[in-house]
């Protein structure tokens, strides 16, 4: 079984206004839970992976993974490699805070084999960042990346958001444009999105936050299509482009229903067949379960209606869309009562597409692609 090792490091040292993701602030956990990690890892990997095989990819995500000595990775990548080999790895990303970026720390990171940064920009607009509570500002950016480019780092990807009430159109086009100017290999760029355990979604809970409409949204997330396509970037993705050849490997396993291995608290993994499983999100409860020997990842089996719809909404996701026989494979059961209402939903939702035995959603549809797959699910 081939695939690639997700490791999670959820530490922040302060929280974006719109995020929920599970981190924690107690820097005191770090020894902790990296002797954590490196328990699971021996005893995980080498299950996981056939020993004659190795992971294609590696991505370490967060939390702010960058706020990490490296000498903690290097110890946890040579766990892994006791049970894992690691000599094929593809793809090897790292999620970096702009601000965390130094010559000294990527070329250490480098030494252990990181050759992808993903770095979470958000905006150029000082205004837009320090109302996300985000550490950096525009220039702190700016020089991060010129950083890493002097590191030799050939792999790079920069996330923005859009779709908030602050962001105008104007702002908008100003960050596409310095972002194409850089000229990184890959973009993510996502709508911003109301959370109930944000701090942004406090405040629109107590109207202190008033999100624009779908309209205004869905011409931004229309203005970035059109302004990447213009420069060069392929969309292979809902909310991700790249220049040709350098789509997110890891990432994309995701959207395939590939297997990958979930390493740490809150980490998911997928078998590439039926099983899931996570950890706690409790980092305590994750530490003391994996250092006592009692540690056991929840998980559930997904039955073949939540297969099929899955890897519907999976595959309807990407450009390229989902081949109608892969689903046929997967359920038959299911199939028949599936085909027998697409070309009708096809006519209901002019944005699908059924051609060649590939249903796909066009890329002008995409903003609105959550009510179309959901209408196809069974």
């Amino acid at each position: 079984m081939t695939g690639g090792i997700y490791i999670h490091v959820p530490f922040c040292s302060s929280f974006c206004t719109y995020c929920d993701f599970y981190s924690v602030t107690d820097t005191g956990l770090y020894d902790r839970y990296f002797e954590a990690l490196g328990i699971e890892a021996e005893a995980r990997t080498g299950k996981y992976f056939n020993i004659n095989k190795c992971p294609a990819t590696i991505y370490i995500g967060g939390g702010t993974p960058s706020l990490i000595n490296t000498d903690k990775y290097r110890r946890l990548l040579e766990t892994i490699s006791m049970t894992t080999p690691l000599s094929g790895i593809r793809e090897f990303t790292i999620e970096a805070n702009p601000d965390d970026v130094s010559r000294e720390y990527i070329d250490s990171l480098k030494e252990t084999g990181v050759n992808r940064v993903s770095m979470g920009i958000q905006s150029f607009h000082d205004e837009d960042l320090k109302w996300m509570n985000r550490r950096h500002n525009a220039k702190t950016a700016l020089h991060a990346f010129d950083t890493l480019r002097k590191c030799g780092i050939e792999n790079i990807s920069l996330d923005l958001i859009f779709g908030y009430g602050s962001l105008s159109h104007e702002k908008w086009m100003y960050n596409l444009k310095l972002i194409t100017d850089l000229r990184p290999e890959h973009i993510s760029a996502y709508q911003m999105s109301i959370e109930d355990g944000s701090a942004l979604g406090k405040l629109f809970r107590t109207g202190k936050y008033v999100p624009p409409d779908d309209s205004f949204c869905e011409r931004q997330y229309r203005i970035l299509q059109e302004y990447l396509a213009s420069k060069g970037y392929v969309q292979y993705e809902i909310s991700n482009f790249s220049l040709p050849g350098k789509k997110a490997i890891h990432n994309s396993s995701y959207w395939e229903h590939t297997g990958y291995l979930g390493l740490g608290a809150a980490a998911h993994s997928f078998d590439g067949i039926r099983k899931r499983e996570w950890g706690p999100c409790d980092i305590n409860a994750y530490i003391s379960e994996v250092t006592s020997g009692k540690y056991i990842p929840e998980g559930e089996i997904l039955d073949d209606k939540e297969l099929f719809n899955e890897t519907l909404m999976v595959g309807l996701r990407r450009t390229e869309g989902v081949n109608l026989e892969n689903l046929k494979t997967i359920s038959g059961k299911y199939f028949g009562q599936f085909a027998a209402k697409l070309e009708r939903k096809i006519r209901l939702h002019p944005h699908l597409a059924h051609e060649n035995g590939i249903l796909r959603i066009k890329p002008e549809g995409f903003f609105v692609s959550d009510n179309i797959i959901s209408d196809l699910f069974i």
